[in-house]
């Protein structure tokens, strides 16, 4: 029998500080904290696809008229 592990093919940071983003973003001008907000929507579509809005609402049975 063969047995089969989930494991994940890419691991992402989560070694994200509130405190060290808002002081880098004091120091950079509010760059950083941009660059952190870009890394972390790469991340979020990585790990959640792009699901439109019309095939959830269809995947709930509900339907444009």
């Amino acid at each position: 029998m063969e047995t089969t592990t989930n494991a994940p093919v890419l691991k992402l940071r989560t070694e994200r500080g509130l405190l060290k983003m808002v002081l880098l973003g004091i120091v950079t001008f509010g760059i950083y904290p941009l660059v952190v907000e870009s890394h972390i929507s790469e991340e979020l579509n990585i790990v959640a696809p792009c699901i439109t809005a019309l095939s959830y609402l269809s995947s709930l049975g509900l339907h444009w008229a």
